[in-house]
């Protein structure tokens, strides 16, 4: 993933599964023939992509984060 430091994406993605960049087209264009012309650095960073998703979003890790946030919430409002 190549995508721009603003936003969201600055908390999703990491220098193992993507490449931000500042808000600027040549910034990205740069960013984009790097990874057109490193082959391994591409595949490593696709290959990372489902496990930072699986980090942020599998249930079996979110639903166990939530709780505990919300179980804290409560136990502080009591």
């Amino acid at each position: 993933m190549v995508t721009t430091a603003m936003g969201a994406a600055i908390e999703i993605v990491t220098p193992d599964c993507g490449m931000l960049v500042a808000p600027d087209v040549g910034e990205l264009a740069l960013a984009l023939r790097q990874l057109i012309e490193d082959r391994d650095r591409r595949l490593r960073l696709s290959a990372s992509g489902p496990k930072r998703a699986a980090e942020l979003c599998d249930p079996a890790v979110a639903l166990p984060k939530i709780e505990n946030e919300l179980s804290s919430v409560i136990e502080r409002t009591r």
